[in-house]
């Protein structure tokens, strides 16, 4: 998956050395047809020795980005938004299909399969984590 490995080649760029917080397997993928809502899942990794709280995500190609949970009652899923996701000390989170994702919304540019997405993760270091991956084609099963 050379989006994947892009990915973490730049995510090691813009990791904070106090830290050490990493993304790997960034997957973006393109909406739903009809609907311009992108969804992105990666797994987020914090090497130091103290707990990394996310405050935010941005994307320079998006008017929004919401980190959002789905939370499971009996059968009925919904969607609630995160004020912060944490990243536990020498641990990861992964945000994946069914859990916790990024919403991308509101897109300033046009985009197709193939083209770059950033993501910027805001977390009080002196710069953000900065990430690409192109955007994906959605399979109707992600």
């Amino acid at each position: 998956m050379p989006g994947a490995l892009l990915a973490l080649v730049l995510a090691g760029c813009g990791a904070d050395s106090g830290t050490g917080l990493t993304a790997g397997d960034v997957r973006i993928l393109a909406p739903l047809p009809g609907q311009d809502t992108v969804v992105a899942y990666l797994t987020l990794t914090n090497r130091g020795d103290t707990p990394v709280g996310i405050t935010g995500v941005t994307s320079p190609e998006f008017g929004s980005v919401e980190m959002h949970a789905t939370i499971y009652s009996g059968d009925v899923a919904r969607m609630v938004m995160l004020d912060e996701l944490t990243v536990g000390a020498d641990s990861s989170v992964e945000l994946t299909t069914g859990g916790r994702h990024l919403m991308l919304m509101d897109p300033r540019v046009s985009l197709a399969p193939g083209d770059e997405v950033t993501l910027e993760f805001e977390y009080g270091a002196d710069a953000p984590l900065r990430v690409s991956a192109p955007l994906e084609p959605r399979d109707l099963a992600d």
